[in-house]
């Protein structure tokens, strides 16, 4: 009796099972073929871009780049809040990235460390640079 109401019970799900999908087969059919769509749509982009990762990190040494100490000097002095500059002419000081210091011959230009060795050297702030 068992066996007989277990068999029941499996077809009573097979056929529920049946009418299910022949209710929405063709939604089911439009789900799988949107997830395909979406899953080509992956490697396809992936595929794209296999080939060109290796070029996106590859650092390449340009031997006719050179860098030298003076160069790194003149950039040491001019960067924002670096050391204070005046003029050999001049009675004014200036901070780097004020437009005064452009002004100034690279010959005739003076470098302090702060704003008290600059002023007891005899120099003032510059009025447009605050």
């Amino acid at each position: 009796m068992w066996l007989k109401l277990t068999l029941v019970s499996l077809k009573h799900i097979a056929v529920k099972i049946k009418d299910f999908y022949q209710g929405y087969v063709e939604n089911i059919i439009w789900l799988v073929i949107f997830i395909l769509a979406l899953l080509d749509s992956f490697i396809l982009g992936y595929l794209s871009n296999y080939n060109q990762s290796d070029e996106l990190l590859k650092i390449v040494h340009d031997e006719s780049f050179e860098i030298t100490v003076d160069d790194l000097k003149k950039h040491s002095e001019s960067s924002v809040g670096g050391e204070i500059v005046a003029s050999k002419n001049g009675t004014k000081y200036y901070f780097p990235w004020c437009a005064g210091v452009n002004r100034i011959k690279e010959e005739n230009k003076i470098y302090f460390s702060t704003e008290e060795q600059a002023r007891g050297e005899g120099y003032d702030l510059a009025a447009n640079c605050d």
